[in-house]
């Protein structure tokens, strides 16, 4: 029971931080981004390392298509350090795309359905227009887009975090 009443006051502190983060990612979501951006950039500075490093260490001093990965990845990194609103722009085109071919799809589906003389669900084909229509926004404006996703991850953070703090909450009063 104690055991439980400690887990339960861990997850209350957790909570508290992750709705501090999703608290920031919500109120500065280009710095969130840029952030982000750099992290992989360093990620990917790592990873290029690993074969440049085995270059140094060898006792062949070859110059081998092995480091050519690792040049790869160095310029991306670079990239992402200098111009971290590339990333920005390229994430919310990719799912803009999903997005749309998914609403495709189901707009065939939806159009087989009724085809076949059944009756299809109106709120299906209305969500299903929001989202080519959400698909379409992201590839027109990638950033703003990016800018919108990065503030609903904050917004569910937070409602996650307060959630599990109720949930703490309640479970320590069972508990007594």
């Amino acid at each position: 029971m104690e055991n439980l009443r400690k887990t339960m006051n861990k997850n209350i502190i957790i909570s508290v931080i992750t709705f501090l983060l999703g608290l920031i990612i919500f109120l500065k979501p280009d710095a969130t981004i840029k952030s982000i951006a750099i992290i992989i950039g360093i990620i990917l500075i790592i990873m290029g390392s690993g074969p440049i490093v085995d270059l140094i260490r060898s006792e062949e001093k070859k110059l081998t298509f092995a480091i050519a990965p690792s040049i790869i990845l160095y310029v991306i990194a670079f990239v992402l350090f200098f111009s971290p609103e590339l990333l920005v722009s390229i994430i919310p085109i990719l799912i803009g795309i999903s997005l749309i071919m998914s609403s495709a799809y189901k707009l065939q589906n939806i159009y087989n359905i009724k085809k076949m003389g059944n009756v299809f669900n109106m709120w299906t084909l209305i969500i299903t227009l929001i989202i080519l229509v959400l698909g379409l926004l992201l590839i027109i404006n990638p950033f703003g887009g990016a800018l919108a996703i990065t503030k609903v991850i904050g917004i569910c953070l937070m409602v996650y975090s307060v959630l599990d703090i109720i949930d703490s909450y309640l479970l320590k009063r069972l508990t007594k």
